[in-house]
């Protein structure tokens, strides 16, 4: 299964307004399977250890919060015309790591706050 950082997007924010645990047009097995994703990334903490297997092979979780690093990212990638740009970059740099997407916001973010301090 290939990563969709869309969806990665979506659940870290409905997991924050803890709205709905799925997210319209994903199933619970690819829900569970990217929580199990987000635990191993840090950004969620799971219950029983996030060590669930599915009938078809896939490994799942369920959900109990976001972490530090959960919020920190998610607060990063917040805005969508920010999040449009981060997507730009690793489109132009051909990888969607998740190490990538967290430097390209956090200097977006940075340029940003620049620009504010500068016309103060």
């Amino acid at each position: 299964m290939k990563r969709d950082m869309d969806l990665v997007r979506a659940i870290l924010l409905n997991l924050e307004d803890r709205e709905s645990h799925l997210v319209p047009g994903c199933s619970e097995e690819t829900y569970g399977h990217y929580i199990y994703l987000l635990n191993q990334a840090g950004f969620v903490d799971v219950y029983g250890g996030g060590k669930n297997m599915t009938p078809s092979g896939t490994m799942t979780a369920i959900p109990i919060s976001l972490t530090w690093d959960g919020h920190d990212f998610l607060e990063s990638i917040r805005d969508e015309a920010r999040w449009i740009d981060v997507k730009a970059v690793a489109r132009s740099a051909g990888s969607w790591s998740v190490e990538l997407l967290k430097y390209t916001a956090l200097v977006l973010g940075k340029r940003a706050a620049d620009g504010f301090i500068n016309g103060i």
